[in-house]
């Protein structure tokens, strides 16, 4: 894909926060997964 030089540093930073975006929302995916498992089963 082609971008304009003068974009490059803002594109760069975007991937970066996409980037990290992402890992944050794998790990709350993971803790949320946790912590239904250790949560007690309600009978209802």
């Amino acid at each position: 894909m082609y971008v304009p030089e003068k974009l490059v540093p803002e594109v760069r930073k975007a991937i970066r926060n996409g980037r990290r975006l992402h890992e944050l929302i794998n790990e709350a995916g993971i803790r949320y997964v946790a912590a239904l498992k250790t949560e007690p089963k309600s009978k209802g």
